[in-house]
């Protein structure tokens, strides 16, 4: 998940679990146009608000497509 995401749900999670937190800073772009095509559930904002996830951990997942070698554009980097 990129930086962003992982702070976000992370940030999420927090606010959630801490009395008293009132706002959690997040990218709209973001979460239109990239979160979408890179996890699992898709990311909602109603009201100006967040449902918390029931699901394990941050409560999101990588795209399974996302790991698929056949995709158009897959590419792996690796250290030599």
């Amino acid at each position: 998940m990129p930086r962003s995401g992982k702070t976000l749900f992370s940030g999420l999670a927090i606010a959630g679990a801490v009395a008293g937190v009132t706002y959690q800073e997040k990218v709209c772009a973001h979460i239109a146009t990239i979160y979408p095509h890179l996890i699992d559930p898709p990311m909602t904002v109603e009201r100006g608000t967040n449902a918390l996830s029931e699901r394990p951990g941050l409560g999101a997942r990588w795209l399974p497509e996302l790991f698929d070698t056949k995709a158009p554009g897959y590419r792996i980097a690796r250290l030599a």
